[in-house]
């Protein structure tokens, strides 16, 4: 099945306080190819498969394979079960097609929330971004409309991203793990994702295959 997948609307509920506003990018300068910036997010057409632990709010949840497909800006995502049933399909070409949704990943919203967290994942913020360095490691921020994204690298090759709002609200943080540079990109062999405010939620996600070129 060529799908694309990610992230569950209705997961672990978050715990702590969010972060208040984007930390400060110190000796910020133009840099379009930072090692930062070009390493965080995979070029041309690729195909993950993740295995995602999840648990709902009232209580419950689950294990669900991920199936992520890129090709340029076009996004293919599918949710299954481990025995390999359908849950949710959908597509993204510069608009949202829904191909087939169950209870309760039809609920409105979520297929929404499922694209932003692909695209915070997969897909390079739009405009030019500034490099500079966050407290001791480097990274690079894009500023656009809607809000902020900061892309940090630390010392281990791994990357953490982070969305702002507009307002400067943190809106999704992504921490990756035990990372291989692959076609110049810091593949991650697991991941956290976190998505705060109301109704808040987390995904772990385990990398099951990779393949770039398809």
């Amino acid at each position: 099945m060529k799908g694309c997948f990610l992230s569950i609307f209705l997961l672990l509920l978050l715990s702590g306080c969010a972060p208040v506003g984007p930390q400060t990018l110190e000796h910020p300068h133009a840099c379009g190819d930072g090692p930062a910036c070009v390493s965080a997010f995979p070029w041309g057409t690729w195909q993950f498969v993740h295995l995602i632990e999840f648990r709902l709010p009232g209580g419950g949840g689950g294990t669900v394979i991920g199936i992520t497909v890129l090709d340029g800006t076009a996004l293919k995502c599918a949710l299954t079960t481990t025995e390999g049933m359908t849950l949710f399909e959908a597509t993204d070409n510069g608009g949202l097609s829904i191909i087939h949704a169950l209870p309760p990943f039809d609920r409105p919203g979520f297929a929404q929330g499922l694209m932003a967290d692909v695209r915070t994942l997969f897909m390079r913020p739009p405009g030019s971004p500034s490099c500079g360095m966050f407290d001791s490691e480097p990274g690079c921020r894009f500023r656009y409309r809607a809000g902020t994204t900061d892309v940090v690298l630390s010392a281990d090759g791994c990357r953490q991203i982070t969305t702002w709002t507009a307002a400067g609200m943190v809106a999704r943080t992504i921490t990756t793990h035990d990372c291989t540079l692959r076609h110049g990109y810091r593949l991650a062999r697991s991941l956290i994702l976190k998505a705060w405010g109301k109704g808040g939620y987390v995904l772990k996600m385990k990398l099951l295959r990779a393949q770039q070129g398809l």
